[in-house]
């Protein structure tokens, strides 16, 4: 598995989601292929400064998926349904 740079462990980590880190499983995937087949069938929306709409926009549902690329190089390019 590839190295994030930071633990995901860190207190200033989990600080700075204090409102939510209990709420969140966060999960890390070795490359695209394996993150979109373990969160198939579920309604997936990718975190980018590029995005088409704001996050407050959408109706979030239970089992919903915030998906982060790495901050150099973002997502791979891919259509979304949901």
């Amino acid at each position: 598995m590839r190295l994030l740079g930071f633990s995901l462990r860190d207190k200033q980590l989990q600080r700075a989601g204090l409102d939510y880190h209990r709420l969140a499983q966060v999960r890390q995937h070795e490359d695209w292929r394996a993150c979109s087949a373990s969160l198939a069938g579920r309604r997936l929306y990718a975190i980018t400064t590029r995005g088409e709409c704001r996050y407050d926009e959408p109706s979030y549902r239970e089992n919903d998926v915030f998906v982060f690329g790495r901050e150099t190089r973002g997502l791979p390019s891919f259509r979304g349904s949901g």
